[in-house]
């Protein structure tokens, strides 16, 4: 795999930009060790970025099993809240699956054992009311699975949770199981930061091919 050296002197012209962008994404995932993709909000003034960290899935609920936050199945319009930063129970026991200050998660959110046809919801957990919309609908004992993505609070009691709401739609007394699995998550840093952290490395190089992808033009 060939290499690509990203010198300071190179001019901001479209094809600069675009090895920019490159050398950016690979430096991310040298530095966290995860698969990232760097976004860049359109027309923020300051510029402002969100960066995805991708992770092996890792179970942070599972109402089948007691030692994943708690057992037994939901229960049609009691909603629960799941952290998922700092140090959590997991389906491989007790650890760190995201950063304290991440912005939002990316699930993967399954649905089974239903008594009744209904929808779940997942939503940041500070939300207030009853939800308005559905993540996944499902009909009684069908197993039904959908990835989604949540923002996360990130100050207050809520930080880093997210609410999970089951609803038969007037079935008194049903229940579901549901299963919940983290692939990934957001963190918020600015792009001069980002910059500011492949200038300083020591050999000043970035890699091209190694985790880095061409973003395209600004």
């Amino acid at each position: 795999m060939s290499e690509h050296i990203i010198k300071k002197s190179l001019s901001m012209s479209t094809h600069a930009l675009r090895i920019r962008w490159a050398a950016i994404g690979a430096a991310i995932a040298v530095s966290l060790g995860g698969g990232v993709t760097l976004f860049a909000q359109a027309g923020a003034a300051p510029a402002t970025s969100s960066t995805f960290v991708a992770v092996s899935p890792v179970r942070v609920l599972d109402t089948r099993d007691a030692v994943v936050l708690w057992a037994g199945p939901f229960v049609t319009g009691v909603p629960h809240d799941v952290k998922v930063t700092g140090s959590i129970p997991t389906g491989a026991g007790t650890q760190t699956v995201m950063p304290a200050g991440s912005t939002g998660v990316v699930l993967n959110v399954t649905v089974v054992n239903s008594t009744a046809d209904g929808y779940v919801s997942v939503r940041p957990a500070d939300a207030v009311g009853a939800p308005q919309t559905s993540n996944i609908n499902f009909e009684a004992r069908k197993t039904v699975a959908n990835s989604i993505t949540v923002n996360l609070p990130t100050s207050g009691a809520d930080a880093g949770t997210f609410e999970v709401w089951f609803d038969s739609m007037g079935v008194a007394g049903a229940t579901a199981d549901i299963l919940v699995d983290v692939t990934g998550y957001y963190t918020s840093t600015s792009i001069a930061e980002i910059e500011t952290a492949i200038d300083n490395k020591s050999d000043a190089i970035a890699i091209i091919g190694s985790g880095g992808e061409d973003f395209g033009d600004i």
